[in-house]
């Protein structure tokens, strides 16, 4: 999810900002992985809301939606990882694979 002020998070709002006006910034490779169906820990909902206002506005975001164990999802956000490394990391990053 995309935090805020209002959540708690003193300062974010103005760093988003920042991030939203810089041209080089928005368009790298931002990769979220979402599980759909987390009821409690990073609910769905509080994820969808808050990703909004980057939506159109970040060409590099990616939304992974996810579904099946709720929030533990790490050993997926590992392979995730590893296709991210192998598109945009340079060198040998193509061969990479979770342990």
């Amino acid at each position: 999810f995309v935090p805020s002020d209002s959540m708690g998070f003193k300062g974010v709002d103005q760093a988003l900002r920042k991030f939203l006006g810089d041209p080089v910034q928005i368009t790298r490779p931002l990769w979220l992985q979402c599980a759909t169906d987390d009821g409690s820990d990073v609910p769905w909902n509080l994820v969808k809301t808050s990703v909004m206002p980057l939506d159109g506005r970040v060409p590099g975001l990616l939304v992974n939606k996810v579904r099946g164990r709720g929030h533990c999802v790490d050993d997926w956000e590992a392979r995730w990882l590893c296709d991210f490394i192998s598109k945009y990391a340079p060198g040998d990053a193509s061969t990479a694979s979770p342990p």
